[in-house]
């Protein structure tokens, strides 16, 4: 790993090593996001983020086994491609050019979502990290979500249990 990077290896190119500077940020993935929907709805909706909430609502089953979920959130947020790409550009700086795209574990670009959208919650629309929009920075996420899904199973880390 180089320098303060918390989560993969910018000097790789293996599947699964892209870089994310992680450290001290919430694991919010660790409790499922269709309990933060319920805590977040109706905020969501009263401040007209209904995208924000149609967003996370398909991430909540897509979380819970439904791949195809993972597209229709994404769609969800159609008006923040273009704040989606400013967020990949802000990346390709921070890190390197298609770093995202060697994957990384599942909950890691989750987590981000939720961080993100914890921030729309509290009234804040511009990420003081990237400059970005919120929403851009959700969308970035749900971007490289959808690729890893239909790419790298091997990262899949969601919490989907076998029935017996």
């Amino acid at each position: 790993m180089s320098g303060d990077v918390a989560v993969g290896d910018l000097d790789s190119n293996k599947v699964g090593s892209g870089a994310r500077k992680n450290e001290g940020k919430a694991p919010l993935d660790y409790i499922p996001v269709r309990h933060w929907v319920n805590l977040w709805e109706d905020e969501l909706h009263s401040n007209g983020h209904d995208d924000v909430l149609a967003m996370l609502w398909n991430l909540a089953w897509w979380q819970e086994g439904e791949d195809s979920r993972v597209w229709d959130a994404l769609l969800a947020m159609k008006s923040s491609w273009g704040a989606a790409v400013d967020t990949f550009d802000f990346g390709a700086k921070k890190y390197a050019k298609w770093n995202w795209a060697k994957g990384m574990e599942f909950s890691i670009p989750t987590a981000c979502i939720l961080r993100h959208t914890q921030r729309i919650v509290d009234g804040q629309e511009i990420d003081e990290d990237s400059g970005t929009t919120h929403k851009g920075c959700i969308t970035c996420n749900l971007h490289m979500l959808e690729w890893y899904t239909g790419r790298y199973p091997q990262l899949d880390d969601r919490p989907i249990f076998e029935e017996e």
